[in-house]
């Protein structure tokens, strides 16, 4: 923890000195005139606003299940409103990065309104060819609900907040190695008090190397550390070693990667714990008018946001297709499976020890048909599933959409 608070605070010091410097470089005029200064700030003002990018979207949805349920299918009609606020700085030196989304739903049934919104940083500075390094963080917020919505490993009617910074550095030794060392803090805080068990307050390291092997084929291996904190459970805390091999193969028109961990955790009742997982991707691009990615998770061990249970194993299948009709339209079609087993070994002290099982499928189509380079209107639909050994959690859920999105 100390370590990521120190590299937290260097980043942010260094972040502060560039920026610093830059504005010393650019205003620091000596006996410039104040009138030539103002002129400057506004022209520097007038320049960020011109790199920005708004979108502004409208959304019509109709909901089969709002409240996701077993025996209470209540169907509504949802009205949204989107903002977001982008700025993108690429230098020769230096990356910078920021967004804001904000949104705003109607449940015109319900007579409900829910807010949400998030942010995110991220700041990248390279001084030298063979070492760069970057800050960055994450946030989301989710405020105080009746909706229901699906949150990892069960279903959630409540809102939450969620922020992750995270400082990584890289290191060049040779054209052909690279050295990752990366860390974040992740912090999720339930709105409501009956849900305090499943805050966490996380901390994670990884060390990576990457050596490229061919052109085509580099390989990569490393170790990673994870502390596992939940404030209100203790005994739901857990430390996890991990060590980890893996390798991307560059082909004429698509890349595939594989990697292979080996985890080792500490748990407060249950011990070490040792688990095995894999992950594949493929991404293809048959042409400029056709892209298919396929993903593939096996035996992958999350913390478990029940309060019964300790951890769940995921096991998932994704694919996505997306096609280019025409100039001005495009298809895209996704297809999801996700197996999460909850085991009998661990359920924590004072619940019955009993295996469970959760299955969730999830089918999407979309139509997008752009008007002209900042207005276009998409079209889309989007079903789920729920099977689940867990009382009064399983649902089947339809939902259509229909958007108008403006980029200016």
């Amino acid at each position: 923890m100390k370590f990521s608070k120190i590299l937290i605070l260097i980043s942010t010091i260094l972040f502060s000195l560039f920026l610093l410097s830059e504005f010393t470089i650019l205003y620091a005029a000596p006996e410039a005139p104040v009138q030539e200064e103002t002129s400057a700030f506004v022209k520097f003002i007038k320049n960020l606003f011109n790199k920005m990018d708004f979108v502004s979207r409208l959304t019509t949805t109709f909901d089969s299940n709002i409240f996701l349920a077993e025996d209470n299918d209540n169907s509504d009609l949802i009205n949204t409103f989107t903002q977001k606020i982008s700025l993108k700085i690429p230098e020769e030196k230096y990356f910078l990065e920021m967004d804001y989304t904000g949104s705003i739903s109607y449940y015109t049934e319900e007579g409900d309104n829910i807010y949400d919104h998030s942010a995110n940083f991220l700041f990248s500075y390279r001084p030298f060819d063979n070492f760069s390094y970057g800050i960055g963080n994450s946030f989301k917020q989710m405020h105080t609900k009746k909706i229901t919505s699906a949150f990892g490993d069960r279903l959630l009617s409540r809102g939450y907040r969620e922020n992750t910074p995270v400082v990584e550095i890289k290191y060049e030794p040779t054209d052909k190695i690279t050295l990752d060392l990366a860390s974040n803090h992740y912090y999720l805080d339930a709105a409501s008090t009956q849900d305090d068990y499943i805050d966490r307050d996380d901390w994670m390291y990884d060390f990576a190397i990457n050596y490229d092997i061919w052109p085509e084929l580099s390989g990569i291996f490393g170790y990673g550390y994870q502390d596992n904190h939940f404030p209100h459970l203790s005994t739901k805390d857990a430390k996890s070693h991990r060590g980890f091999v893996g390798f991307l193969r560059k082909f004429k028109s698509f890349n595939l990667s594989a990697e292979v961990g080996q985890q080792h955790k500490e748990t407060y009742f249950h011990g070490n714990d040792a688990n095995t997982d894999f992950k594949v991707n493929l991404d293809t691009t048959y042409s400029v008018f056709t892209r298919l990615n396929l993903g593939l998770t096996f035996n992958k061990v999350n913390p478990s946001s029940r309060q019964e249970y300790l951890q769940y194993c995921d096991n998932a299948v994704e694919v996505g297709l997306w096609h280019l009709l025409n100039p001005k339209t495009s298809i895209s079609t996704s297809v999801s499976f996700e197996r999460q087993e909850f085991d009998s070994s661990d359920v924590l002290s004072g619940n019955a020890a009993v295996d469970r099982t959760t299955d969730i499928i999830s089918l999407g189509a979309n139509l997008n048909r752009k008007f002209n380079d900042w207005l276009s209107l998409d079209l889309g639909y989007v079903f789920s599933k729920r099977n689940t050994d867990f009382a009064q959690e399983g649902y089947t859920d339809n939902r259509v959409n229909v958007g108008l999105t403006a980029s200016y």
